[in-house]
């Protein structure tokens, strides 16, 4: 079984045990900044899509889809683009009213497209982030997010990106 199949696995199993008690379903979006921490090679813009839930008890999952719309450069001077598929089980901390910390480990499936239509490579690898919430209203919470992305254990792919969640 390859490891995105396994996360899914795993965010199944813990949707089903969230669904029997209270929820904040929400869905967003966010932009941001992806970074392949390997020298000579430039960063890319990034666009999120997620989808996700958390109970009362602050237990919860996300799924998450990004794709670059400003690509990254190879130190050839080639550019690539980038597409991830995320599934993560999260934790959230209220620090107060307005403010907390949701915690997220999973795995993440990418896809690297190179320049002139050249597929690029497939693989699933650990990531982890943290992400601070800022809830002014009810239903609206702002985020900003890290992840690192272990991306074949030797160079970390690392996104910062903010956004906004919307409750439904």
């Amino acid at each position: 079984m390859n490891k995105l199949t396994s996360a899914l696995l795993m965010a199944g199993v813990l949707s089903t045990s969230v669904c029997a008690i209270d929820v904040d379903r929400y869905y967003g979006i966010g932009i941001g900044n992806v970074n392949y921490e390997q020298t000579g090679y430039s960063d890319g813009k990034s666009v999120h899509l997620k989808l996700g839930m958390t109970s009362d008890e602050g237990f919860g999952m996300e799924l998450e889809y990004s794709e670059t719309v400003d690509s990254l450069t190879h130190p050839t001077a080639t550019d690539f683009d980038l597409r991830t598929f995320s599934g993560y089980a999260t934790y959230k901390i209220i620090m107060n009213g307005e403010f907390s910390l949701k915690g997220r480990l999973g795995m993440m499936s990418e896809r690297y497209d190179w320049a002139g239509g050249t597929v690029g490579d497939d693989w699933s690898d650990a990531a982890y982030g943290l992400q601070l919430n800022y809830e002014p209203m009810d239903g609206q919470i702002f985020y900003v997010d890290y992840t690192i992305n272990k991306n074949g254990g030797n160079n970390n792919l690392v996104f910062l990106s903010f956004g906004i969640h919307q409750l439904f």
